[in-house]
C-alpha cells in the first residue's frame, strides 16, 4: 500500500493529524513510529497465518531489523523536508 492510502486506512482525518505534527516539528518522528506500527502489523499478521516453530517474539526479532541505517534514514527525511519546502504538498489550514 501507499503512504496514504496507510493513512486513510487507519486515521479519520489524516491531513489534519499530519499538519499537526509538522506544526510541532514532529513530522519524522510520527513517519519513524507510523511505518513500525505497520511493519509490525504486516509481520504479526505473516506469523498468524504461517505455520513456525518459532515464538512470535522469535519470529519478529528475526523479520524486524532492530538497528536502522542512520544516514539512510537521514536522506530519507532530508528528501521528505525538501518535497515540503518546495510547497509540492500543500494541507488545508486550521
Amino acid at each position: 500500500m501507499r503512504f496514504f492510502d496507510l493513512l486513510f486506512s487507519r486515521y479519520s482525518q489524516p491531513l489534519l493529524l499530519l499538519e499537526q505534527y509538522i506544526r510541532t516539528a514532529r513530522f519524522s518522528e510520527f513517519i519513524d513510529e507510523f511505518f513500525a506500527v505497520v511493519n509490525e502489523a504486516q509481520v504479526w499478521e505473516f506469523w498468524l497465518h504461517k505455520e513456525t516453530a518459532k515464538s512470535w517474539e522469535d519470529f519478529r526479532l528475526s523479520v524486524i531489523p532492530q538497528d536502522a541505517d542512520e544516514e539512510k534514514l537521514f536522506n530519507t527525511i532530508c528528501d521528505i523536508e525538501n518535497t515540503f519546502a518546495k510547497g509540492v504538498v500543500t494541507f488545508g489550514t486550521v
